[in-house]
């Protein structure tokens, strides 16, 4: 077991990490092309990421759990008609429901010309309803290695796609970039579909089955609460869409409001979340083997590997934090330059200074991300939910109050920290009344001093010049950071 979960994690992360690093290279060269426009991307991308969330969040989780409980192939098929029943009637109704209501959508957000965008992306909606039933299957089967290479694939295509066709319609309209960017996306989703559909070919039917419809209370009951877990950031996002531009507005024109909204969303959170890779693929590999063990009663094993869980959000929250904090102004220039500025905005000094306000939430969202898989696997599925609900709760009072002030986008970075932190600290209490003590103190302690170490490692490398330098000094700590994990034998039990 204990090799399959590292088996696993390793197919997640090596993949993972590739597609961020493809994902982080099209983003530089996204921002670069859009300027000021990103702000319109990140609008429509909120707003859409919601719609994919709410037919796909989750979905992977719940079925990978229904799967790898099946105790044959006839109940497998069984779960996956269930799960196209719904999911892809779903996905159907959506798309219907994006088209007619694109223009009221894109009103609502302040920017008529969105319209096109969503109507663009609607078919995608019923691409990503497939794949996610498919990507769950695999993971059911304990195969992590097909859907990351579908993760992978699906990256290299829209960023192929995106740019030639950003490049090439630039020069026709003036959100030529905007719309390539967009189709870019749906030609990825359509490729991820047709690989993953061909290669489950032969081992299950992909197709819809009204009988087993009638029957699909079971995979409800499994996939609605994490769905609803999974969706409440999403749509968070999608109402900070248009609110948080609208409070900004009160202090600035439209189009710097958008701007600003896009430096926080687009800019800064898409940096930040790297080490959410880690979590998240933790997460996916956790699920099925903490389910196993809580059904089986296996206490201890459920245990031990919640509190590595917990050891390794933190080796890997802790020093990323620290490294986005001390190096905002340096990551910020040398990948985006003067790019930023616009509108009477200097987008590159407001936006080293919320990467450095959100660098803090980095640890608290990996241990978050990671709690809230321990939650549900032990059917404790409410508890997520509503620790993210009270950090949802608080975090739209920090923004009605606050982004009208002169704090204003500031304030809107204060208010995603609040909310992570929140959640995280009561997932934390929860996790812990049921399962005990989830903090192991020697590592904590032993980490703390790698830390202080780390810390001035990339302190000193901070004041390099180049981006040559800098990259060395980066590689160097990461060495270094190794090294010391070795010496202080953080992970040995």
């Amino acid at each position: 077991m204990k090799k399959s979960i590292v088996r696993n994690l390793s197919w997640l992360l090596v993949c993972s990490l590739l597609s961020k690093v493809i994902g982080g290279v099209y983003r530089i060269f996204l921002s670069r092309l859009l300027g000021a426009d990103i702000g319109l991307y990140q609008l429509v991308f909120s707003a859409y990421s919601f719609f994919v969330l709410l037919i796909s969040s989750g979905v992977p989780l719940a079925i990978s759990k229904l799967i790898s409980g099946a105790k044959s192939d006839k109940a497998r098929q069984s779960i996956i008609y269930q799960a196209i029943g719904i999911l892809i009637t779903i996905s159907i109704a959506l798309s219907i429901l994006l088209l007619f209501g694109c223009r009221g959508l894109a009103l609502l957000q302040g920017h008529k010309q969105l319209a096109v965008c969503y109507i663009i992306l609607a078919p995608s909606l019923i691409l990503s309803a497939g794949a996610a039933i498919l990507k769950g299957y695999y993971q059911g089967l304990n195969n992590f290695k097909y859907p990351a290479i579908a993760n992978i694939s699906e990256q290299v295509v829209k960023v192929v796609v995106a740019l030639i066709l950003m490049f090439t319609l630039q020069k026709f309209y003036l959100l030529g970039a905007l719309y390539g960017a967009i189709i870019g996306n749906v030609v990825g989703d359509l490729f991820c579909f047709i690989l993953l559909r061909f290669l489950v070919k032969g081992r299950i039917k992909f197709s819809f089955n009204f009988n087993e419809l009638k029957r699909s209370k079971r995979i409800v009951k499994y996939i609605y609460p994490i769905m609803v877990y999974s969706l409440i950031v999403p749509f968070t996002n999608f109402i900070d869409s248009f609110l948080v531009v609208k409070l900004l507005k009160i202090n600035y024109t439209i189009n710097a409001s958008t701007l600003l909204y896009g430096l926080q969303t687009g800019v800064v959170n898409s940096l930040i979340s790297v080490p959410n890779i880690f979590s998240f693929a933790l997460a996916s590999v956790l699920m099925p083997s903490l389910s196993g063990d809580y059904s089986n009663n296996q206490i201890d094993s459920l245990r031990t590997k919640v509190k590595l869980s917990v050891k390794l959000a933190i080796w890997i929250g802790l020093p990323c934090t620290i490294f986005f904090a001390i190096n905002s102004n340096t990551i910020i220039n040398l990948i985006y330059g003067t790019q930023l500025n616009d509108y009477g905005i200097n987008g590159a000094n407001i936006s080293a200074t919320l990467m450095t306000i959100n660098s803090i939430v980095i640890v608290f969202s990996c241990l978050n991300q990671i709690l809230a898989v321990v939650l549900q696997s032990l059917n404790k599925k409410l508890f997520p939910i509503i620790s993210l609900s009270v950090g949802i709760i608080s975090k739209f009072i920090i923004e009605l109050a606050f982004i009208p002030t002169n704090a204003g986008v500031y304030a809107f970075a204060i208010a995603y920290i609040a909310c992570f932190i929140i959640a995280g600290v009561l997932n934390t209490i929860f996790a812990s009344k049921i399962i005990g003590n989830i903090f192991d103190v020697k590592f904590i302690l032993k980490h703390s001093v790698v830390a202080v170490c780390v810390t001035i490692s990339i302190i000193l490398f901070s004041f390099m010049s180049t981006a040559y330098s800098f990259i060395l000094g980066i590689i160097f700590t990461i060495m270094v950071y190794f090294v010391l994990t070795i010496l202080f034998k953080l992970f040995v039990i």
